[in-house]
């Protein structure tokens, strides 16, 4: 157990594990979450005349890998105590991937209206 009690940037590695575990259940109850939601709304959309939830299957499929990794890193970091320029770093790096993600939404949403 000396093992856990070792430091490591001003963290246990008990604590190391422990955000690990967060980052790793996070990424995967998001993938679920996102799987079931996009699964019940295209059975769903399947039986409504509008185009609404269809666009709405349409975006949440359009949720990309890196930013549920990114995301879920982030939860896993909030565990541990880092040095403030790297927390910086992690939250930059959060932002700019939304953005990102943002960006995909909005071309598809544009898409979505030009063709209505």
């Amino acid at each position: 157990m000396e093992l856990l009690e070792k430091s490591f940037y001003n963290n246990s590695v008990q604590v190391w594990i422990l955000a690990l575990l967060v980052m790793v259940a996070t990424f995967i109850a998001m993938r679920m979450f996102r799987r079931i939601i996009i699964r019940q709304l295209k059975k769903l959309a399947i039986r409504t005349k509008t185009n609404v939830d269809d666009l709405v299957v349409d975006l949440l499929s359009r949720v990309k890998f890196y930013f549920l990794l990114i995301l879920a890193i982030y939860f896993g970091t909030l565990i541990l105590t880092l040095p403030q320029a790297l927390e910086q770093i992690v939250s930059k790096l959060l932002v700019v991937v939304f953005l990102v993600q943002v960006a995909i939404w909005g071309n598809a949403l544009i898409s979505y209206w030009l063709n209505q």
